[in-house]
């Protein structure tokens, strides 16, 4: 009987190991593994069988350029130290850049005799406690294109023994094509009156930044013109201490725009390509 038994639990076994890889296969096989698709890879152009042309380097062309010059002189007795800054062409120079060097140069040695000149008249007596008297004069150019050179020149001076050193202005106006120097009367029509259209814009400016503490030094007289300057934006007027306003004020500047004088300009004249 045990024989039995163990006979039918073998056969069970046996039929139960071919029928489970049955329940082990699911209906919907599942799915392989996406496949990453790879970057392709950029194919660069080939050269060009026929190279092409190197374009030629300019040459640049070299710039007319100011030099700076200077004045010097110094004595002890009576003690004192002059220095004027000067502008000068120094390479490549034509006939009229020649002039301009002759006019530059005459006008730092006339800053300086002036001075001297003026020392020598001065009623201030010398302080050992005091600075030494002294000159020295700088220069800012205002403008240096379309052949005009305008250059504008600060100069402080000072006697020792005095309360404050002075400062005040002088201008150099240069056509560079034709050589010789440009005068206010040249930038405006013959018979207009010019300098009463540009008292009249630096009046109401002068107001505007409330720095006209003295009228007489505005009024359309030419001596209060005189220190004027060409700019790519306007005529630049400069005003000198004591001029429109006390010491302490310092100077005072107005550009009048070349539009507000466009009525009276010479249209044949230096001015011409500035506001056309």
């Amino acid at each position: 009987m045990k024989r039995l038994i163990f006979i039918l639990i073998l056969t069970l076994l046996i039929s139960g190991c071919q029928i489970l890889p049955r329940f082990l296969v699911t209906d919907t096989p599942v799915p392989p593994t996406a496949a990453i698709t790879p970057t392709p890879t950029l194919t660069l152009p080939s050269p060009s069988a026929t190279p092409l042309p190197v374009a030629p380097t300019p040459t640049p062309v070299k710039p007319l350029l100011l030099g700076n010059q200077s004045l010097f002189e110094s004595s002890a007795n009576p003690e004192y130290t002059l220095r004027v800054y000067y502008p000068q062409f120094e390479q490549n120079k034509t006939p009229q850049m020649q002039a301009f060097n002759d006019f530059s140069k005459q006008m730092a040695r006339e800053l300086m005799d002036s001075y001297l000149s003026e020392l020598a008249k001065s009623q201030v007596t010398p302080d050992p406690n005091f600075h030494p008297s002294f000159m020295e004069t700088t220069y800012q150019v205002t403008n240096g294109t379309h052949g005009l050179l305008s250059i504008l020149y600060r100069v402080a001076d000072y006697w020792s023994g005095a309360a404050h050193p002075n400062q005040y202005f002088r201008v150099q106006n240069f056509n560079l094509i034709a050589g010789k120097e440009i005068v206010l009367a040249d930038l405006f029509l013959p018979g207009s009156h010019f300098i009463q259209s540009i008292a009249d814009y630096c009046i109401a400016d002068l107001k505007k930044q409330d720095r006209l503490m003295f009228e007489a030094g505005a009024q359309p007289e030419a001596v209060n013109y005189q220190n004027w300057n060409i700019t790519p934006e306007g005529l630049q007027i400069s005003f000198d201490p004591y001029q429109v306003g006390p010491y302490a004020l310092g100077p005072s500047t107005v550009v009048v725009p070349y539009t507000s004088l466009k009525q009276i300009i010479n249209p044949a004249g230096p001015l011409a390509p500035y506001y056309q």
